[in-house]
């Protein structure tokens, strides 16, 4: 279950194993966001009792959210609390809107279409296809 979806603000959950393969596992519902559509994957932590592992990587593969750990879970019966990094998760938020707001106005005004975006740790990246016929008429230097 990708509760991300749901609700984007949730920051902690309890979670049951359902695959596990060395530092890959699969949990029964996910708040972490996985790398894909010009967004990378939210960061953040695994605690199991006093260990605490950190989620080093996320991605979606034939409908399955695995978990990236920093190193093999040590006890697979235990109760396991999933906690996203929120700084990161709300910068990840606030450029995906800009994005879309930019590429919006754009598209709007000037009929630009976003061909691709990209989100980086301190920046974004949006690229844009405008028609031959206005390119020449597109005020950038205003627009920047």
């Amino acid at each position: 279950m990708e509760l991300y979806a749901e609700n984007s603000y949730i920051k902690e959950c309890e979670v049951q194993i359902v695959s596990l393969n060395g530092r890959l596992v699969v949990f029964d519902r996910t708040i972490f966001y996985p790398i894909g559509g010009g967004q990378p994957c939210d960061k953040g932590f695994i605690k199991q009792g006093d260990e605490i592992y950190e989620v080093v990587n996320v991605k979606k593969r034939d409908g399955e959210i695995i978990h990236e750990l920093d190193r093999p879970l040590q006890d697979t019966q235990q109760d396991i609390i999933m906690q996203i990094d929120w700084s990161w998760r709300f910068q990840n938020m606030r450029y995906h809107t800009l994005l879309h707001v930019i590429s919006g106005y754009l598209y709007q005004h000037y009929n630009a279409l976003a061909t691709s975006s990209q989100i980086e740790k301190d920046h974004a990246r949006l690229e844009l296809a405008f028609s031959p016929e206005i390119i020449g008429n597109i005020p950038f230097e205003q627009l920047e």
